[in-house]
């Protein structure tokens, strides 16, 4: 059975406050009566299991029950009702600025002073719900690297999310009411006001990319856009200079050292983990005598070790698949069945998370088959 609700009940007359801790504690609830501000913001402090405060407004000299309500509020976020003998606005006015739950009469009876506290109990769930919902989408936002607009179908932002360091065109309190003709080029900005009408009379979520070349150096960005609702799309904006940038330097890395092995004036083979060809270079064909077709796909030992040197073949790969490298000389078979020596010198490389095998095969210059 769950423990009962704990309410702290503020009230300066005692004989007023044991009349309303006696209906409070007749319907289930524990209650502790304080006599005073001062009081009332030691309890909260002290006592972490209150869940609700009825503060009354006018607790006489000392701290006033708003005065104390603000206090308890900068320790603990819990929710106050507050009482009162005096209905007229300048009382209401007091609370005015107070985060508060409910405001009640004195007198008006238990039927409504219980039916406020349960009232108040069910809007401070509600709004702690709200709370920490927007306490998790606001840490998602921050873990998000992206500029994120709300933007009318005629092109003003009305809400936005930027990333912590990320420059905005202009000064971040101006930004919500700019609209992106002031931000974008002419031509850029009929684009993007294009784009949204698109997306919102459709409903598809779309994918664009653009440049802007705002300081001498030209930016790249992604931009998605989603419709929000009948007039305003969310457009998701994030600048993959970088990435571009890298992925061309990747590709002219990659082909340098693809023709590099192409054009190695060695042998080369790479072999997967099974021992079968992956690729290998013009002077492997010519070497061995194989066509591009016959080699690729097929076991290195059925390829090029003689059948009397299987098991050596065999015992090279597993030496090499183990994060041994490989230097020796060994014989090995041609196409047509001639033998030739090579020093081999083999080692076990990881590309894109898996591990193949790199071989070279140097022919023996002064050798001579038996």
């Amino acid at each position: 059975m769950p423990a009962p609700k704990k309410l702290l009940l503020v009230e300066d007359e005692a004989v007023i406050a044991l009349a309303e801790a006696r209906v409070l504690g007749q319907s289930g609830y524990d209650v502790e009566i304080v006599h005073t501000g001062e009081a009332s913001v030691e309890a909260i402090r002290s006592d972490p299991a209150v869940d609700l405060v009825l503060m009354d407004i006018d607790l006489g000299p000392g701290l006033s029950g708003p005065d104390a309500a603000a206090r308890i509020l900068e320790l603990r976020s819990l929710p106050i009702v507050f009482l009162t003998s005096h209905s007229e606005r300048e009382m209401v006015d007091k609370v005015r600025n107070i985060t508060r739950y409910g405001y009640v009469v004195k007198n008006s009876g238990g039927f409504v002073l219980l039916s406020s506290i349960e009232l108040a109990f069910e809007l401070f769930s509600a709004h702690e719900e709200v709370r920490r919902q927007s306490r998790r989408r606001e840490a998602m936002l921050q873990a998000i690297p992206d500029l994120i607009f709300s933007v009318d179908r005629d092109g003003t932002i009305r809400d936005f999310h930027a990333p912590p360091g990320v420059g905005l065109a202009v000064p971040e309190e101006r930004v919500a009411g700019t609209n992106i003709r002031e931000i974008l080029p002419p031509g850029e900005a009929e684009r993007h006001l294009a784009l949204y009408r698109t997306c919102l009379e459709t409903g598809e979520v779309l994918t664009d990319s653009y440049s802007l070349n705002p300081d001498g150096r030209i930016r790249i960005y992604e931009l998605r856009l989603a419709r929000q609702d009948e007039n305003q799309v969310l457009a998701v904006v994030r600048n993959v200079t970088d990435r571009i940038e890298s992925e061309r330097q990747l590709r002219r890395v990659t082909a340098h050292y693809e023709y590099l092995f192409d054009c190695a004036p060695v042998p080369i083979v790479l072999l997967d983990g099974e021992d079968r060809v992956v690729k290998v270079n013009a002077n492997f064909l010519r070497t061995f005598g194989y066509s591009q077709e016959e080699a690729v796909g097929r076991p290195i030992n059925d390829l090029v070790v003689p059948p009397e040197h299987g098991e050596e073949g065999r015992d090279y790969s597993r030496r090499v698949a183990s994060g041994e490298p490989l230097q020796c000389e060994a014989v090995r078979r041609r196409k047509d069945g001639s033998r030739i020596r090579v020093s081999i010198t083999a080692s076990l490389i990881e590309l894109e998370g898996s591990f193949y095998i790199y071989a070279i095969y140097q022919p023996v210059a002064d050798w001579a088959a038996p």
